[in-house]
């Protein structure tokens, strides 16, 4: 587990992350005391919120195809692992397509008409992944349901 410690210094909000053997990591991974960010911040401990949050959690990557016409499009969202569980594929669908997705099977497994194209919801798998991963994929164009 690690704590994340947010403060404001002039509005402006500063991030730094804690571990559990008290060794701070700053914004740019480099090892921060607590006691100087306070000193060089001109702040006190009642400055900071401590939030704790898993370094990894589980997700599910999906993969969706879209038959539109005589094109093919492939698209790409993940959510995390309880979120995905507790959806279907035409929810999921709606969820990432909107929900003018109606509930007309198409010519595919999990495939749904969506006006006059057929969106299908191909494959899925799971993977685990920390702040800086989900970060890497939205850098790349991979967007998701972070809970």
């Amino acid at each position: 587990m690690q704590q994340e410690i947010k403060c404001l210094d002039d509005g402006v909000e500063i991030e730094y992350k804690l571990t559990l053997a008290s060794t701070y990591i700053g914004d740019k991974d480099e090892i921060i005391n607590k006691e100087k960010v306070i000193e060089f911040h001109e702040l006190y401990e009642f400055d900071f919120e401590i939030v704790e949050y898993p370094m990894s959690q589980n997700y599910v990557m999906v993969h969706f195809n879209i038959y539109d016409g005589e094109r093919e499009y492939q698209a790409m969202y993940y959510y995390t692992q309880e979120t995905y569980e507790q959806m279907t594929a035409l929810e999921i669908l709606r969820d990432f397509f909107g929900d003018e997705v109606s509930s007309t099977p198409g010519y595919k497994i999990n495939s749904y008409w969506d006006s006059d194209r057929v969106v299908q919801l191909e494959r899925t798998y799971p993977f685990i992944a920390d702040k800086n991963k989900l970060k890497e994929y939205n850098s790349i164009g991979i967007w998701g349901n972070n809970g």
